[in-house]
This record gives structure tokens, C-alpha cells and sequence, in this order.
């Protein structure tokens, strides 16, 4: 996540072996939906590193983007139906903490997708869910993961920081180039990059 905070594209690699161990750990424990997202987060992580490498114009590495209020307006509604139908699941398999199992779940798969487009909006959500992910972990008695997940806060603090940071850069009169000012100029990168 180090990695990922501070906007490295090897963090993916880093990313998909972790993906792979901690889906071992939520299976010991029975929380069924972080099993399926770690999962999820590995095949996708493989999808996120041609993304940032090569998924903007012109096939050139995707600058920080914000997300558009179209797709937060579409995620929340998504969201919201998601995870309704996700602890109704969990609730038939018996797994622990239903509710707090799939909330955590659809608010990770969100701020994965989000972090995925190098949205720096992705680090809101980390930022939330890693504040609910560390009194349902010790509940399952993971008090190590519990305090990994006190550091994935950090990292995620500092990785909003640091996106803000290029963002900020990219959109500011100084980074334009001079032809910029012209009516031809280009979409700024706050919005450009939005999905």
C-alpha cells in the first residue's frame, strides 16, 4: 500500500501476493466477503497496473483524476443496493458480522475501482473503511491484521495527500503549458480523468 500511496505502479505487483494471503486468512475466520474481494482485488490489481501504466492519452501513463459527480452519484446507488444484497447473502452463510462484512466489502470495492482510475477520491474511501475494517477484525480476534490495518489508515492518509498533491499540481495556472490559455486548451485533469 506504500507503494500505491505514493503513486508507484509496482505496488500492484506488491498488492496482488497480499491479495492472495490475506484471502487465506478471512477464509480461516469465515468472513466469506473479504475472501471474494481479495480475490476480486487480485485479478483486478493485474487490470490497474496496464491502467496507470498505459491507460491514458495516447497510451501514455493516467495522470490523478477526480471523480465526476455522475460517477459518485452512481456509486452510492450502486453501492447502497450492493451491499443490501451482500449481507442478505452473508446472513444465509452464516458468516460473522454480516452487516460490517459486506459494508466493508462494497466500500473496498469502490475505493479499489476508484484507486484503479488513479482517482484521488479512492483515498476517502480507504480512509473509511479502514476505520470500520479495524474494530471488526479485532471482534474476529485479528488483532494483527486489526493493527496492520491501523498503518493501512496512515497509508491512506498519506496517499490522499499525495494524489491531492499531484492533482493540485496538474490543475494549477503554473503546470499549464502556454497554449493552454487558447480556446483549444484540453479538459483539465480534475475532470478529464473521471470514468
Amino acid at each position: 500500500m506504500w507503494l500505491l500511496a505514493r503513486n508507484r505502479n509496482v505496488g500492484w505487483w506488491v498488492a496482488v501476493v497480499s491479495n492472495l494471503i490475506f484471502g487465506v486468512v478471512f477464509f480461516r475466520v469465515q468472513l466469506f466477503a473479504e475472501v471474494g474481494i481479495q480475490a476480486f482485488y487480485g485479478v483486478t490489481g493485474l487490470q490497474a497496473l496496464w491502467i496507470w501504466s498505459r491507460g491514458g492519452r495516447d497510451h501514455q501513463p493516467r495522470p490523478v483524476g477526480k471523480a465526476s459527480l455522475r460517477l459518485w452519484s452512481i456509486t452510492v446507488v450502486l453501492g447502497l443496493v450492493a451491499w443490501l444484497a451482500l449481507r442478505a447473502l452473508l446472513v444465509d452463510l452464516e458468516g460473522a458480522a454480516p452487516t460490517w462484512d459486506a459494508l466493508t466489502t462494497i466500500l473496498s470495492l469502490a475505493a479499489h475501482l476508484f484507486l484503479m482510475w488513479r482517482l484521488v477520491d479512492s483515498w476517502m474511501l480507504w480512509i473509511l473503511v479502514d476505520i470500520i475494517y479495524v474494530p471488526l477484525y479485532i471482534s474476529r480476534g485479528l488483532n494483527l491484521t486489526a493493527g496492520l490495518y491501523v498503518v493501512f489508515l496512515a497509508l491512506s492518509i498519506v496517499g490522499w495527500l499525495e494524489f491531492r498533491r499531484q492533482l493540485l499540481a496538474a490543475t494549477s495556472p503554473v503546470a499549464e503549458e502556454p497554449s493552454s490559455h487558447s480556446a483549444s486548451s484540453s479538459t483539465p485533469a480534475s475532470t478529464a480523468n473521471a470514468p
